[in-house]
């Protein structure tokens, strides 16, 4: 099936040139007042219009919305379980069991340590045996002392990531189908709703998805853009890549739509470019940080002038941290690239609104990440109708990334949800200065945007700009006030 590893701690006491912690909890060691310069607030400005928009009748949608996957994908899968899957309905409910198990094991992943980091933690522990056992040399092979060993292999244990990719059989892909599938296809529409929303004259015609498991990203791709030419779908799983293609020829998998191909490695040559490249869920399967980063160069090279790179992973620690990772080299090849050829040149189109360093991963403890709502396949007979109708909140990190210069500044994202008082609401917000700032929506200051401010949630734009914060003298009680205009 899918290989089982043990979750275990990756950072000592005392770090050892180790990756910046972070941590799921919103409140150890967070002072939000200095992360967000809360004692700086600038007061926001209603963009004019969308300030018309809304006089217009716009109301913005409130809550985030359901994502089920498309009625075509369905039927297609309703119809692999009738057809070439009959024999595996009876088992359906063993893979949403294992998928259980399988979804917190990818939840609970760790970055793979690099080489160098596992050798200086291997010797930090054995320092640290040598301390506290008074020995200067461990003897693991012609007198091992137990009691050394036994500490040796606890501290091991506890600190030294076994990071292993996981390998997909053909019962591992039925199970990621029937669980993971589905929060896959709703991530993706969701970030390729952003991308169709900002640049609605975008319309792909050429797609390239690198790590495609089940084909859930061209699923995606085809509910918001519409049909596609060509889709080259690259998973090193056979299984995944078989059943991907059962899927989309709807039970039988001669039936595959024509320009769709499936390979196991990505090919050498970067010679064909594509409007639309995605990496979903795939860059924590690869061991150290220069295969990621080489694989990254590799896709970026295969985007068309004007297409999109889009990268998405869950939003743990360590998908943020891979995310991160990537949103910086891209950014240093932007920079770096001469304006002659332009091979490299692009920006971040979201959910950053800058392509300046990532402030959330330099000054905050928490992922930078955004909840996604979904329920799974409405498979009858298969799935429990309790299951079927259960709303699921994932949290994802993803960048989209542009092969294109920045035309405009972008609106400020809301990076937590905002936080309502009588009047007034807080919103904690990254800006397109590339620092992150809670502002304060005031009713009595502007109706219209306090009112768009309350149905707004975690993860949309802000439409509005920051004026420059000028420090304003406080002003004491009302009767302080008249005393002073008396005097």
């Amino acid at each position: 099936m899918f290989s089982k590893l043990t979750s275990t701690a990756w950072c000592l006491r005392k770090p050892m040139n180790s990756h910046r912690c972070f941590s799921l909890s919103q409140h150890l060691w967070r002072d939000k007042s200095v992360i967000y310069n809360a004692s700086k607030r600038p007061d926001p400005v209603l963009d004019d219009e969308f300030r018309k928009k809304i006089h217009e009748g716009f109301k913005h949608p409130r809550g985030l919305a359901i994502v089920e996957p498309s009625k075509e994908f369905t039927k297609n899968v309703i119809n692999c379980f009738d057809k070439a899957l009959a024999s595996q309905k009876d088992h359906i409910q063993d893979y949403v069991s294992s998928g259980e198990k399988l979804e917190a094991f990818i939840k609970h992943r760790k970055v793979p340590l690099e080489r160098s980091e596992v050798k200086a933690r291997r010797n930090k522990i054995e320092d640290m045996i040598k301390e506290e056992f008074s020995i200067e040399h461990i003897d693991k092979v012609d007198k091992p002392d137990k009691a050394v060993i036994k500490k040796l292999k606890s501290l091991e244990k506890s600190h030294l990531c076994k990071w292993t990719p996981i390998d997909f059989d053909e019962i591992g892909s039925l199970t990621y189908l029937v669980t993971r599938a589905a929060a896959e296809f709703a991530s993706l529409r969701n970030v390729f709703g952003q991308i169709k929303e900002k640049d609605p004259a975008f319309q792909p015609r050429t797609f390239f998805d690198f790590g495609s498991g089940v084909a859930s990203g061209l699923w995606a791709a085809r509910d918001i853009f519409g049909r596609l030419n060509e889709a080259f779908l690259v998973d090193h799983s056979k299984h995944m890549n078989d059943l991907a293609r059962l899927i989309l020829g709807g039970g039988d998998d001669l039936q595959v739509p024509a320009g769709i191909s499936f390979r196991l490695q990505t090919p050498s040559s970067v010679n064909l470019t594509y409007d639309l490249v995605l990496c979903s869920n795939t860059l924590l399967e690869l061991p150290t940080a220069e295969d990621r980063l080489t694989t990254l160069h590799n896709l970026w090279a295969r985007v068309e002038q004007d297409g999109y790179l889009v990268l998405v992973e869950t939003g743990t620690n360590a998908g943020f941290h891979v995310i991160a990772e990537a949103r910086d080299y891209l950014n240093q090849l932007s920079r770096l690239s001469d304006d002659d050829d332009g091979l490299h040149v692009g920006h971040v189109v979201a959910p950053c609104p800058h392509d300046a360093a990532c402030p959330r991963h330099s000054q905050d403890t928490i992922p930078c990440n955004f909840p996604v709502r979904y329920r799974n396949f409405d498979i009858p007979d298969l799935v429990p109708r309790q299951e079927r109708d259960l709303v699921k909140t994932d949290l994802i990190s993803y960048v989209v990334y542009k092969k294109s210069n920045r035309e405009a500044a972008s609106q400020p994202r809301m990076v937590e949800a905002p936080v309502r008082a009588k009047g007034n609401i807080y919103c904690r917000l990254c800006t397109n200065m590339g620092t992150l700032q809670e502002v304060l929506v005031r009713k009595k200051d502007d109706e219209d945007l306090f009112q768009l401010t309350k149905r707004m949630k975690w993860g949309d734009e802000l439409p509005v700009s920051l004026k420059e914060w000028a420090d304003k003298p406080k002003v004491g009680t009302p009767w302080m006030k008249y005393a002073k205009n008396q005097n």
